[in-house]
Parts: C-alpha cells; structure tokens; sequence
C-alpha cells in the first residue's frame, strides 16, 4: 500500500554511505555515465563502528 513505482529516469538518487568510501565514488561514476541528469543526494554515515547502526537507522528515517 505504501510502495510506489520507481521514476524510469529519476532525477534524484538517495545514497546512504560512508562519504569518503569507494562506494560513493562508484556510484557517482556510474551514474554519471548512465544518467548524468541525476543528481545524488548523499546521507554520510559511518558504514562500521558502535555508530554505525544508529546512524544507518536515523538515515532510513530521513530518507524515507
């Protein structure tokens, strides 16, 4: 009931992820290639760590 269809060519893409990681910057690569119109709304978190959890939870909130 909540789901909604996925945009055939989104315009913006939410990344959750370390900011200073290979992850980020894959994406970025790929994305820029296939769909440079998109932009990337990126939610730093730590990706290991005591932290990690939390933050991973507070963003899934954010983003949802």
């Amino acid at each position: 009931e909540r789901k909604q269809k996925l945009p055939r060519y989104p315009m913006h893409v939410g990344v959750i992820t370390s900011s200073t990681g290979a992850v980020i910057h894959d994406i970025r690569n790929v994305l820029s290639r296939r769909w440079p119109l998109a932009e990337i709304i990126l939610y730093p978190v730590a990706v290991q760590g005591t932290e990690a959890v939390p933050q991973l939870v507070q963003a899934l909130q954010t983003f949802n």
